[in-house]
């Protein structure tokens, strides 16, 4: 079982798919990386493995936990967090402090 598991992920907003049979598997120890042009989708896939994102249908688990069944407030409770790349952060703050500050 992998730490991170992500099948046939779809989903967006309003009736618009953005994500579309996304599938990933990240092992525990593994780093990813998620590259590509302005609106590819990177932020959209990790609103939905937060919770953040209004409509998702597939499977996102986390250690065996069915993520799509879990409020928000219980990812973060779990380690999982999302922090935007310019809006919505402190920039006083290091890198490490504003993700400590996303797990409330």
């Amino acid at each position: 079982m992998s730490l991170l598991e992500i099948a046939d992920l779809a989903g967006g907003y309003g009736e618009s798919d953005i994500l579309r049979g996304v599938d990933l598997a990240l092992e525990e120890g593994e780093i990813l990386t998620v590259t590509g042009t302005n609106g590819a989708g990177k932020s959209t896939l990790a609103r939905a493995v937060m919770g953040l994102l209004p409509r998702v249908r597939g499977r996102v688990a986390f250690d065996g936990s069915d993520l799509l069944a879990l409020p928000t407030e219980a990812r973060l409770g779990l380690g999982i967090a999302y922090v935007p790349q310019v809006r919505n952060v402190f920039p006083s703050l290091t890198i490490v402090d504003n993700l400590l500050a996303t797990r409330g």
